[in-house]
């Protein structure tokens, strides 16, 4: 729900903005006549109106908090200033309020543009007769706008002929016409009638170089060199790039000054750092990085497996992120907290279009890690260095895609480059069937893994469940016939079940193809981290089938509530290593007897 919906939600507004504005009554109609007339001079817009709105004012610094320079168009009587101490007023009104006043009639003239952070309109919008072309001006001239304005949904002063009100908009009308100027909404308030918009400009070309050259020093541990390749990746996702720090420290001015019309989000693990740059950045958004345990010394003989018991907070994996700098915690010494924990979020937070920077790559928990959990995103990777004079400190760079693909159903399969090429027939069977039915097809080599290749294949389809992906999971030696439908129908035909299996021929599930329900929610992710949790237990004698696979915990975790009643059994043919059935059926799973019946026919 975006933050206009939250508004009229919480207003109880259902339908707001439905009717277009040439449908409305005749006497709000009328407001366009008068439009066409009008100046702002001859509204004669009272002093007083403006001195009644200070709590306004007080709500629009707040909002304003950070900037320190505005333009206040309308000022009337620069309430706004009184809550802004610290920054550079520069009063607009279209009649003179004081000396400082720049007059402007904005129904005449254009916006003027005079180089402040943000530029804020109080009281204004109701009484311009263009409002489109003034929100385009606004968005090519200043970084940020907050506006106010009393919508159709809020009000019934429009049609009153006591107002000097020339339009009349719904939120949803004004929305829109924020999208059209390029206006991005950041945040949202109420008073009275009124709303205020704080939006950010999406037609303002950052000037890197002089954003870098005025933010970047000696002190700042990484070098400008690398700084600059992070900088680029954050402008490729500008604007609204979603940034997310590992660690604080001289180099975050330069973050938020690279990425002012985006959010750059901090985390930090020294309380002490914490304090000092709140008081240098008392706006900026930092949470501390908790202290799980763990060291460089022994995160040393630490896997993928083990760090599994620290799953990112649903605040951060519930949101998308564009670019993920890993530079912290500390990682110098033995006994300092090192960054397996952070790099392990890092994979678990990116998605295939998110830019990963890992800093201190030349150090060896760095270089594990970024390894073992980076490249196996199947984007592609590189080394930059400190410089050609410091080749030895490194910053490894996991790329992300430029292209946003569309979410789609996946089949993912997991072998060795020797098992591939033995069975490249099912291989290039399930390419085929994903070709039909427009499929995202992926066979992963686990040789990267610290985990067998059968445990490896259950966090690879975490992965992509938790991106909202449904996924057929599926061994490398099974071939899916022609005739095999698209496995998102069993899906959409059972809706209360997100795990779907066939029976072997022990009588017991075979986690050699299942069908799972993509999303974060989804049961199906729950059974795979289960087993994933447990796969150093012993399961039960009866469910037991190989010593070093992931069959028998997935046949225990089956039983156990809430995974049973999310499960529902398939048709063998979804899942067949008989001879005698395999002609017909849809997926052919080359083990047990068909497998020898294979091998005899050769």
């Amino acid at each position: 729900m975006n933050l206009v919906s939250k508004v009229l939600t919480g207003l109880g507004v259902k339908n707001a903005g439905a009717k277009p504005f040439n449908e409305r009554p005749e006497a709000e109609r009328a407001l366009k006549a008068r439009a066409a007339t009008e100046t702002l001079t001859e509204l004669e817009i009272p002093t007083s109106a403006s001195q009644s709105w200070d709590y306004r004012a007080q709500l629009a610094a707040e909002m304003l908090a950070s900037v320190k320079s505005v333009t206040d168009i309308g000022c009337g009587a620069m309430a706004l200033e009184s809550h802004l101490p610290d920054a550079i007023y520069k009063p607009v009104d279209c009649v003179s309020r004081d000396a400082r006043t720049l007059v402007v009639d904005l129904n005449r003239e254009n916006a003027p543009t005079l180089g402040t952070d943000a530029v804020s309109l109080l009281g204004v919008l109701e009484h311009i007769h263009d409002v489109p072309k003034l929100l385009k001006e606004l968005a090519s001239s200043y970084p940020l706008v907050l506006v106010t304005y009393n919508p159709t949904d809020l009000s019934a002063d429009h049609a009153s002929p006591a107002n000097v009100w020339v339009n009349a908009y719904s939120i949803a009308e004004m929305e829109a016409e924020f999208t059209r100027a390029r206006l991005r909404i950041k945040d949202m308030k109420q008073v009275g009638s009124q709303v205020l918009w704080l939006l950010a400009s999406e037609s303002q070309p950052l000037q890197f170089r002089d954003a870098f050259a005025a933010n970047y020093n000696d002190q700042i541990q990484v070098s400008q060199y690398q700084c600059q390749a992070i900088g680029g990746a954050i402008r490729s996702r500008s604007p609204g790039c979603r940034m997310l720090v590992f660690g604080v420290g001289n180099d975050t001015p330069l973050w938020l000054a690279l990425n002012p019309d985006g959010e750059t989000h901090f985390l930090e693990g020294d309380q002490n750092w914490i304090a000092a740059i709140k008081e240098k950045i008392p706006d900026i958004s930092i949470a501390l990085f908790p202290d799980h345990g763990t060291t460089v010394q022994g995160s040393a003989t630490m896997g993928a497996g083990d760090l599994s018991r620290f799953p990112p907070p649903p605040h951060l994996s519930n949101r998308e992120w564009d670019v993920i700098l890993v530079d912290g915690p500390l990682g110098y010494a033995p006994d300092d907290p090192g960054r397996a924990i952070s790099i392990y979020w890092a994979s678990k937070l990116a998605s295939d279009r998110t830019h990963v920077f890992v800093d201190d790559y030349d150090r060896d928990i760095e270089m594990k890690f970024a390894d073992e959990l980076l490249k196996a995103r199947d984007t592609a990777s590189m080394i930059v260095p400190s410089s050609d004079k410091a080749s030895y400190r490194k910053m490894f760079w996991s790329m992300g895609s430029i292209v946003r693909s569309d979410e789609k159903p996946v089949v993912l399969s997991v072998a060795t480059p020797d098992y591939a090429r033995q069975w490249r027939f099912c291989i290039d069977s399930q390419k085929t069937y994903c070709s039909r039915n427009q499929y995202d097809h992926r066979v992963i080599d686990p040789t990267r893994s610290k985990l067998h290749p059968k445990w490896t294949k259950l966090e690879l389809a975490i992965d992509q469940l938790t991106r909202g992906n449904d996924v057929l999971l599926i061994d490398a030696d099974a071939e899916i016939s022609r005739t095999c439908p698209p496995f998102t129908r069993v899906l959409s035909d059972h809706p209360r079940h997100d795990i779907f299996f066939v029976r072997g021929i022990s009588g017991r599930p075979n986690s050699g193809v299942m069908i799972l329900r993509g999303g974060k929610d989804s049961i199906a992710v729950q059974l795979l981290n289960a087993c994933l949790s447990t796969r150093l237990e012993t399961v039960p004698p009866d469910d037991f089938v190989t010593a070093e696979g992931e069959n028998g915990h997935i046949i225990w975790q089956l039983q156990k509530t809430p995974f049973a009643q999310s499960a529902h059994e398939l048709d063998r043919s979804w899942n067949c290593s008989i001879p005698e059935q395999a002609e017909t059926a849809f997926v052919r799973h080359y083990t047990n007897r068909l497998r020898d019946h294979l091998n005899a026919k050769l």
